[in-house]
Parts: C-alpha cells; sequence; structure tokens
C-alpha cells in the first residue's frame, strides 16, 4: 500500500522498475497504489486499475487500452493531462531532495517554465485594465513592469483576486505615484527608498 510514499520522483522510478524486473523473473503480480504518478512512471504498469467509492474496481485492463473513455470522463492522470499544479504536489519531495544534496536544477526550471506565461497573461491583463480605467499617464512598460513586479512578489501568497485587489490598492488608492522628493523626506517610507 502506497510504496512510493516518502520517496523522491528519481528513486520511485528506479524502484518500480526493480519491482517490475523482479515480477516478470519470479512470475509475480505486484499491485501498488500510486497517487498522481509522473508520466514515465505511468508508462512502467502493464494494466490499471481505477478504483471508484468504498474500493470498488471502476476499470481494469492494459493501462492504454481505453484512456480514450477516461479522457471523455475528464478522468485525468498526471502521466496524460499535466497543468501547473502538478508540481506543487512534489514541493515536500523537492525540499527533501535539496536537504539531502541531490540537484533539484529540474524541479525549478520546470516550474518556472510552467509558471511564465501565466504571470506575463495576468501582468498583461491587469497592465491593460488599469490603462483602460484609470487615467494613468505614464508609459505601457512601466505600468506592466510595477504589475509584473507586485504578481511576481504576491505569486506564492496569495490568490489571484487578492492579487488584483492588492495591485489596485497599491497603485491607487495608496498613492503609489507619489513624487521622489516626497518619499525621500517622509519617514513612512523610510523602508522603501532603497528601491
Amino acid at each position: 500500500d502506497k510504496p512510493t510514499l516518502d520517496l523522491n520522483s528519481v528513486t520511485l522510478f528506479e524502484m518500480c522498475i526493480i519491482l517490475k524486473s523482479i515480477a516478470y523473473q519470479q512470475e509475480l503480480m505486484i499491485i501498488a497504489i500510486i497517487h498522481s504518478p509522473s508520466p514515465q512512471l505511468f508508462n512502467i504498469f502493464d494494466d490499471f486499475m481505477l478504483l471508484g467509492k468504498g474500493g470498488m474496481i471502476i476499470y481494469f485492463a492494459d493501462r492504454l487500452q481505453n484512456i480514450l473513455i477516461f479522457m471523455m470522463l475528464g478522468v485525468t492522470f498526471c502521466g496524460i493531462n499535466t497543468e501547473t499544479i502538478t508540481f506543487g504536489y512534489e514541493k515536500v519531495m523537492y525540499l527533501r531532495d535539496m536537504a539531502a544534496g541531490i540537484r533539484t536544477v529540474l524541479y525549478f526550471l520546470a516550474k518556472v517554465v510552467t509558471d511564465i506565461p501565466q504571470i506575463l497573461l495576468t501582468s498583461l491583463m491587469y497592465s491593460l485594465a488599469l490603462i483602460l480605467f484609470y487615467a494613468y499617464q505614464a508609459l505601457f512598460y512601466k505600468v506592466y513592469l510595477i504589475v509584473l513586479l507586485c504578481y511576481m512578489a504576491t505569486w506564492e501568497k496569495l490568490g489571484l483576486a487578492a492579487k488584483g485587489l492588492a495591485l489596485v490598492y497599491g497603485l491607487i488608492l495608496n498613492d503609489a505615484t507619489s513624487r521622489l522628493e516626497l518619499v525621500m523626506s517622509d519617514n513612512t517610507y523610510k523602508f522603501l527608498r532603497w528601491l
């Protein structure tokens, strides 16, 4: 039951390859519960069983035999339909690998590459909204840069709606267009002067 618990993705993959070779040599059947397998790991298995509530068997056959049926029903697997959230579940594994001294560059690159389009498009959306609905007299690239930096600063902490509210508050309601001499002379801005 859950042999992959507390293993990083590399060790998990190697363990499953070893288990498969043992099963073939000994002519045994190995049944394993694996949550959110990677595409490479999903391709190792010969058969696939989908369990419903109460342990009821919904599907049991060759793993690729009727995969389109599941896709039509909206049942997706990490090996078939990856999203940005897929990497969110590996955060614990990433931290454990990093603490063990294992190279974590691939985790970082995968996370960044999948997040870049969403960050850029969301920043563009907020920039256009500010230009269309607020008489802000500045060049577009300056507005876009401010929005992009605000979005990236709140990326891990807040949801999309909260990011929008923080951005509107920061740019419009909190007088983000203050003059430089006001920032340098007012003590409320003393922690931000280095910016």
